[in-house]
């Protein structure tokens, strides 16, 4: 027995910043990823997340859009909202490469 610990206190309730370094920790990365969805060197990661600009993101199903975390990052969170999309490159249909290209195009302002 670990007579150090008090058991009849609750557990700490970590902070949004240890939750965050937790969940980084537990990344995983795209074996897959496709070299014209990755970030270039001169992008920002506030470029993908903006909420402004998530409404251009394609949709993956009914349920998820494709995640750019994942697909031009290069790694994301198992308990991701947009999990779905988490495939390779080889397994992303057609028309969703073309919807994602064209995504990145408006992002990048070159549509």
């Amino acid at each position: 027995q670990d007579n150090d610990r008090d058991d009849s206190l609750p557990p700490q309730k970590r902070s949004k910043k240890e939750e965050e370094s937790k969940r980084r920790q537990e990344n995983i990365t795209n074996p897959g990823q496709c070299e014209e969805f990755k970030m270039k060197d001169d992008e920002d990661w506030s470029l993908f997340k903006n909420r402004k600009t998530l409404k251009w993101r394609p949709a993956w199903d009914d349920k998820c859009k494709m995640c750019p975390r994942w697909h031009s990052r290069g790694d994301c969170f198992p308990d991701c909202n947009n999990a779905a999309s988490h495939v390779t490159y080889q397994e992303i249909p057609d028309e969703k490469k073309a919807s994602y290209r064209t995504y990145l195009k408006k992002l990048r302002k070159e549509a």
